[in-house]
């Protein structure tokens, strides 16, 4: 009983790498869509403002961890206009101007990116 168990343990340890990554080719598609896309690839809930719109292409020659899909996805909403907000387990998109005036610090603004409110 020991060598099956052995067995299994080391058959769950071999899966293979690609499935920590993810393809990311999108071009010119709603902001939406990339978000959704990004919520059901990482499991992150996100609640998103009516003024998140826009049309996006983001595009990786290679696949990248999908742990760092959040990443590319705060640097896209930066570019747009929007900031990222955690907000216990769901993440608020908003527009970076009100995230400002509700005291958030957000990455790319100037200040440090703690995500705590002032």
């Amino acid at each position: 009983m020991g060598l099956v168990l052995t067995l299994v343990v080391t058959l769950c340890q071999a899966a293979p790498p690609e499935s920590n990554l993810v393809a990311v080719d999108f071009e010119d598609v709603d902001l939406r869509i990339f978000i959704k896309f990004v919520s059901e690839t990482t499991g992150r809930v996100f609640l998103l403002d009516d003024r998140v719109r826009g049309q996006v292409s983001v595009r990786f020659t290679d696949m990248i961890p999908v742990d760092r899909l959040f990443e590319v996805l705060e640097s896209v909403l930066e570019l747009k206009g929007f900031a990222a907000i955690p907000a216990g387990s769901i993440t608020k998109i908003v527009p970076l101007a009100t995230a400002k005036q509700r005291g958030v610090e957000v990455k790319g603004s100037g200040s440090p990116a703690t995500g705590h409110r002032r």
